[in-house]
């Protein structure tokens, strides 16, 4: 439960994103971007932020993928399917940055004190 509490505020950034921001979109074109450019910044950076305040987590990586898998049946057709597998990676990558800079903080901070 103290896993979920530490990630409810990074999920709950994306979950806006993936559930608002398509509201707003009019046109095939603007889609193509929030699914090509924003959803991925927003992924990346996100995730960057976490793994680097709580480390590599799996779960965090596979939850970002059931939300937007969710807004599938909200607002796109089938061929959006690919995109859950396209922010799983990005998703992945993020957080493993995110993971080395906390491990070289880690490492850091453990040379300073010694």
């Amino acid at each position: 439960m103290d896993k979920l509490k530490q990630m409810l505020l990074y999920l709950l950034v994306l979950a806006v994103a993936f559930f608002v921001i398509p509201l707003f979109v009019s046109n095939t074109g603007a889609f193509m971007i929030v699914l090509l450019a924003l959803f991925p910044a927003l992924c990346l950076g996100v995730s960057i932020i976490y793994g680097s305040k709580y480390g590599f987590d799996i779960i965090y990586i596979i939850l970002v993928a059931v939300l937007f898998a969710i807004t599938i049946f909200l607002y796109y057709n089938t061929s959006a399917w690919v995109y859950i597998v396209a922010y799983f990676g990005i998703t992945l990558l993020g957080d493993a940055i995110g993971a080395l800079i906390k491990l070289r903080e880690d490492k850091n901070k453990k040379d300073v004190s010694n």
